[in-house]
């Protein structure tokens, strides 16, 4: 599970991410770029993690946050019009904050301020909201904050409405808001997804929540270790991933949902070969992008591949040297910028 979240920035944890099998809410629209995740080799011992945006037929592959070495940005979420990126950066000796940047790579900008990090962004289909995960030095949580706060302020605890509390040394991340911005999804990781010496033992699943905090209800069952929500831009079923750390039978599966979490079905199956996680609709609700992880420990790196959103007509949308991971999937904006 680290090797998704990123939530430690070593370079041992870099290796971990390029070594092992990996594991925002999609809103109506024209298919636009997908950005995803991929790490990058400066020298023998010194990486980063860069987000790159492609056009969905494999094209024009542009790198927007060449921060430099030794910065990681894991996480990418695309704003309900296409036009911004939402991301997180941090360095091996400083904890990532959330960044907001034209779709470009252009007029990036820090939003927030949280003393024990924020991570993995999700716009609102407000497109002035954003959830994240966040410790801000009480009880970490998913939080609502400002996408654009009153001065151009960092975003700090005073400017964050707190959404779930975990109390019992794990984690809540991965939100995902509902189409309609009543609902959020979200994964809650065990406490020994934390410690590299249980994480054999992490087990997650996938929780919904209303976005005032009220009604948290487990979507799937422990046994499913299922994490990655993500919402059908209709807003009537949700793309998750399961076993992805490989603890049980039919490891790295792509699954869909209803809301409530009934309806569960497989529509990528992992098997000996190949595991899939990290699921992301497009914008017309016909299509997913998804990562695919070989299990042959010779060659470890994932790719980005789309297919139909029923798992048909699997296609990998581009090539990379190193590891490519968590896809988003943005709506082509109307102005017609960032190379759609």
């Amino acid at each position: 599970m680290l090797r998704r979240t990123g939530r430690c920035l070593s370079l041992a944890i870099v290796a971990l991410l390029l070594a092992a099998p990996a594991a925002g809410a999609t809103f109506w629209g024209k298919n636009g770029r997908i950005s995803l995740n991929r790490a990058i080799e400066h020298s023998p011992d010194v990486f980063s993690i860069d987000i790159f945006t492609v056009r969905p037929n494999g094209t024009g592959l542009v790198d927007v946050t060449p921060f430099g070495p030794n910065v990681f940005s894991f996480f990418s979420d695309w704003s309900p019009d296409g036009e911004r990126l939402a991301v997180d950066r941090g360095t091996e000796d400083t904890l990532p904050q959330i960044w907001i940047l034209d779709g470009d790579g252009s007029h990036a900008r820090q939003l927030t301020d949280s003393p024990g990090g924020a991570f993995d962004p999700a716009w609102a289909p407000d497109g002035r909201t954003l959830a994240i995960e966040a410790d801000f030095g009480d009880d970490p949580g998913i939080f609502l904050i400002p996408a654009r706060p009153r001065h151009r302020t960092l975003v700090t605890r005073a400017q964050a409405q707190r959404v779930t509390r975990v109390t019992d040394g794990g984690f809540d991340s991965e939100p995902q808001v509902s189409p309609d911005g009543r609902w959020i999804a979200f994964t809650r990781y065990s406490v020994d997804c934390t410690a590299e010496e249980t994480f054999d033992n992490c087990t997650t699943q996938v929780f919904r929540v209303r976005t005032n905090g009220t009604g948290v209800q487990p979507l799937t069952q422990i046994a499913l270790n299922a994490s990655a929500p993500d919402w059908h831009p209709s807003g009537r079923w949700i793309a998750i991933d399961t076993h992805d750390n490989d603890v049980a039978p039919n490891a790295g599966n792509i699954v869909v949902m209803r809301p409530d979490g009934s309806g569960k079905r497989v529509i990528l199956r992992g098997d000996a070969d190949d595991f899939f996680n990290n699921p992301s609709f497009s914008p017309d609700g016909r299509q997913l992008a998804f990562a695919r992880w070989p299990a042959n420990e010779e060659n470890p790196a994932s790719r980005i591949w789309v297919a139909g959103a029923g798992g048909r007509g699997a296609r990998q949308l581009v090539d990379s040297p190193t590891a490519d991971n968590k896809p988003d999937w943005g709506s082509a904006p109307k102005r017609g910028h960032h190379g759609h």
